[in-house]
């Protein structure tokens, strides 16, 4: 039996590009576990530069120092590693990677600016722990010898598990499968491509630090997708009737943004070496350096273990609960598209409406699990994702499983997390571009499903796809356009 099984996954692999739109492994397939643990890392450093630019983005919004940045690094790959494995186990059961929820940010971040939680205090606040044999546990400290930032995270852990409340209300109830009648392929077009195009801040905030290394990123990912991907590796295998032979395997198309990445990493490192690059913060070109975030590698401990209540019992609030409720409901709506985005990207039919009943509830589940564990923002679907799957062709659910599992792990050896804030921050800009940029054809594939002659359904595209940018960069320009108040 384990010969014809590797038999089948010879011949499989040797078959990748026969077609352009061959699956290689679909969602029911369970390539051997040394694939899917490679398949499941190069799903997590996709993921990885979104993950960390939201970490930091709350991190500074709670105030906390440069050690407790890692923590909370730490804590919400944590709550991605439990989402990830419980949406492809008992959800839609797609292959749909959950991060870290970049639209909660600006509910963070208005919370955290009312008088209350201003970063006062930030300055003499005493160093963050982590728990670990030599380090004084977090439960010691008093009310007032407590660092500001971790008061400050148990409101977000409060309000995270309130809103994932509300989240599991909603799908066991069957609101969502109700709300499906009413979406069509009209629907699904603005809102899979917005989801690309609503990243463009973030990728702009990363890839503009130094536009030639991210571009490099990306022309590397076209390059062994699309040009050297067609290309064999020969690799020495065995098996029991052949002993040992030479195996074909197709490293650039399986692999190509993990390669992209370490390539460019690679270059970054040489040119941090040789001195080629600025010193100062303020310069261009600063964050090219492989050593920027070398502070936190170096202080970080080795095992960091998240656990609930390590922070003390999470506090709620009228103003934090409703934003996260609000911004829940919009997570609802745009996991409506992703999970339609990733069948279609999978060959699957559209999940019926119990599954996305179903998903809905468990993804509620999850973040419920990792608010209690310290995570300070839900989770979602991500694209870049979806985008990773579209262009490698594996679509088995097993790769995501694994990669929870690999993010579970790398929350606890926190060294890991320490290790990809020093990824460059242009790198990671180039990584989520090309990822996004799949991730918004997918939605435009949906064209071919609508009657574009029609003059009613042009305007309502150009309008769904147009007037969301406008609001998004009005809102931009003039927060304080609208003012509701406090809470």
């Amino acid at each position: 039996m384990a010969e014809a099984d590797d038999s089948n996954h010879e011949g499989r692999v040797e078959n990748v590009n026969r077609t352009e739109n061959l699956l290689i492994y679909k969602v029911t397939d369970n390539p051997s576990w040394n694939l899917c643990v490679f398949f499941g890392l190069q799903h997590l450093l996709v993921a990885i530069g979104n993950t960390i630019s939201v970490s930091l983005v709350v991190s500074h919004s709670i105030c906390a120092d440069e050690t407790a940045k890692v923590q909370v690094l730490s804590n919400i790959m944590f709550s991605c590693g439990i989402s990830t494995i419980l949406q492809s186990l008992f959800g839609t059961r797609l292959p749909i990677y959950e991060g870290a929820n970049s639209a909660s940010i600006p509910v963070i971040v208005a919370l955290m600016s009312l008088g209350r939680w201003e970063c006062v205090a930030a300055a003499t606040a005493r160093p963050t722990v982590f728990g670990n044999s030599t380090d004084e546990s977090l439960s010691s400290y008093s009310e007032d010898e407590e660092a500001p930032w971790i008061i400050r995270l148990r409101e977000l852990q409060g309000c995270v598990m309130v809103a994932s409340a509300l989240h599991v209300v909603i799908g066991l109830f069957g609101v969502v499968g109700f709300m499906l009648r009413f979406i069509g392929p009209l629907t699904t077009v603005p809102m899979i491509t917005l989801v690309a195009l609503g990243l463009y801040d973030v990728i702009n905030g990363l890839a503009a630090k130094e536009w030639g290394i991210a571009l490099l990123s990306v022309f590397m990912v076209v390059f062994f997708a699309f040009y050297i991907g067609r290309f064999a590796v020969p690799l020495p295998s065995y098996s029991q009737d052949r002993k040992f032979y030479i195996s074909k395997f197709y490293l650039f198309k399986l692999f190509p943004m993990v390669l992209a990445m370490l390539v460019v990493w690679l270059l970054c490192g040489i040119l941090t070496w040789t001195g080629v690059l600025p010193t100062s913060e303020d310069s261009y070109g600063y964050y090219i350096r492989t050593d920027a975030y070398i502070a936190a590698l170096i202080e970080a401990p080795v095992f960091y273990f998240p656990y609930p209540g390590r922070y003390g019992i999470p506090t709620v609030s009228s103003a934090g609960c409703t934003g996260a409720c609000i911004a829940m409901l919009c997570v609802i709506i745009k996991d409506i598209g992703d999970y339609r985005a990733v069948a279609s990207i999978v060959d699957e039919p559209p999940p019926p409406s119990h599954a996305f009943n179903r998903g809905i509830a468990v993804q509620g589940f999850s973040n419920l699990l990792g608010g209690a564990f310290g995570s300070p923002i839900p989770t979602v679907p991500y694209g870049q994702n979806h985008g990773l799957i579209s262009m490698t062709k594996v679509c088995s659910r097993h790769v995501l499983i694994y990669a929870g599992g690999l993010l579970l792990l790398f929350a606890v050896v926190a060294k890991i997390p320490a290790l990809l804030m020093c990824i460059p921050d242009p790198v990671l800009g180039g990584i989520l571009l090309i990822s996004m940029a799949m991730v918004a054809s997918v939605g435009l594939l949906h064209l071919t499903r609508i009657d574009l002659l029609l003059a009613r359904n042009q305007c309502i595209l150009g309008l769904s796809l147009l007037l969301p940018l406008c609001a998004a960069a009005w809102i931009k320009d003039n927060p304080q356009a609208i003012k509701t108040g406090k809470l």
